[in-house]
């Protein structure tokens, strides 16, 4: 998440991390029918980082940036999704702050490293 440091403040940030990763879980992005494709609140990330002096915003105070990993049953649903998280974050989130929410299909694996072995 990007945002105005100089109007979106600490309880706000707080309220946002504790906030969306149930706001995303239950976007309709999680594919309930294939247990290795729902999500839990467990498994969203939440990164935060101001804006800095040359980023160009458009007079927005923060910009929620949604990946997921790509599925065609998600490509269905990426507006449906788009606007329960938005819904989510205006129902939680203080009156008068000017936000945007992008999601994003992307290729992704995720990995665990192993200890290797010695011979």
């Amino acid at each position: 998440m990007w945002y105005d440091s100089g109007k979106v403040d600490e309880l706000a940030l707080r309220t946002l991390g504790s906030e969306l990763p149930e706001a995303v879980a239950k976007s309709g992005l999680s594919l309930e029918d294939d247990h290795d494709w729902q999500l839990t609140p467990q498994d969203i990330e939440v990164f935060f980082s101001p804006y800095g002096p040359h980023d160009v915003t458009r007079g927005y105070d923060f910009l929620v940036i949604v990946q997921a990993t790509s599925r065609p049953e998600r490509q269905q649903r990426l507006k449906s999704a788009r606007i329960a998280v938005s819904a989510r974050i205006k129902a939680f989130i203080e009156s008068g702050l000017k936000f945007g929410v992008w999601l994003q299909l992307v290729d992704a694996e995720w990995h665990e490293s192993c200890t290797a072995r010695r011979s």
